[in-house]
């Protein structure tokens, strides 16, 4: 039990990807900053940019990142498919539109 109480909060890291910019903040609940990072990823592709947060946190000492993404509502697509159908042609059609 000593265990569980005596235990420290876990480091958290929150990424925003912006249209030209990428911030990265690692902290220590309840509420210390332990570093931050911005860097600018304008003239990058997604494949560099991935591989620019994954040599940040290699670089800070990083090991198993737990926290939060955050990126601009434009850049998301979300859609629901319904399938009411069970008919495989039916579904195959509905998908390929």
């Amino acid at each position: 039990m000593k265990k569980l109480i005596n235990r420290k909060p876990k480091e958290k890291i929150i990424i925003e990807i912006g249209d030209h910019f990428l911030k990265i903040v690692c902290y220590q609940p309840p509420a210390k900053i332990k570093w931050m990072e911005y860097k600018d990823i304008e003239p990058l592709d997604s494949r560099d940019t991935s591989n620019l947060i994954k040599d940040v946190l290699q670089e800070k000492g990083v090991q198993r990142p737990t926290g939060i993404l955050c990126f601009p509502r434009n850049h998301l697509t979300i859609g629901t498919l319904h399938l009411p159908s069970t008919d495989e042609e039916e579904i195959a059609q509905m998908v390929a539109v």
